[in-house]
């Protein structure tokens, strides 16, 4: 077995520690500690570090509201608004999201089944579920369907930065 050293590209490359080579979702770097080894790091969705996020919404006066939440939020990346469930699919295999808020009702695509579509896209994307019909029916529904999160509109808006900015930071680690 060959010894290598890890850097990660978000410690510092004081702390090296020495493991064994495996395989996996690894991108080589270099080593910059001029010893005769290779350095390799986890590779990150999206390359800079910045979360992307996806909302999809019928409102445009959500979508507003919620863009504005962030906008002085550097480590959050808005890849994109749709309307409906048709385009939320396009963005989200276009643009690979790390999250996504989604409305259950809107036209072309219940958000239901967007949701299980996304989750068949790829199962790591953030799903928070963001409706004015947080019935008992729809968050068990959501909820084995895949989704991280069920939120009511009319309650729960401000829990939406809080789980965003932990998302986020979680992309960053």
């Amino acid at each position: 077995m060959k010894k290598i050293l890890i850097v990660d590209d978000q410690i510092d490359v004081r702390k090296l520690v020495e493991v064994t080579l495996r395989y996996g979702n690894f991108k080589i770097l270099q080593a910059s500690n001029g010893l005769d080894t290779i350095a390799i790091g986890k590779k990150k969705r999206g390359g800079v570090g910045k979360m992307k996020l996806l909302i999809v919404d019928d409102s445009a006066i959500v979508q507003e509201r919620l863009i504005s939440m962030f906008d002085d939020q550097k480590e959050i990346q808005f890849v994109g608004q749709a309307q409906n469930g048709i385009e939320a699919l396009k963005f989200i295999k276009e643009h690979k999201p790390h999250a996504v808020i989604l409305d259950i009702r809107m036209p072309e695509g219940n958000g239901i089944d967007v949701l299980q579509q996304i989750k068949q896209i790829d199962p790591s994307i953030k799903v928070i579920m963001f409706t004015n019909y947080p019935y008992s029916q729809y968050r068990t529904k959501c909820l084995k369907s895949g989704a991280d999160y069920f939120l009511d509109k009319s309650s729960e808006f401000n829990k939406i930065p809080e789980i965003i900015n932990q998302l986020a930071k979680a992309i960053q680690e």
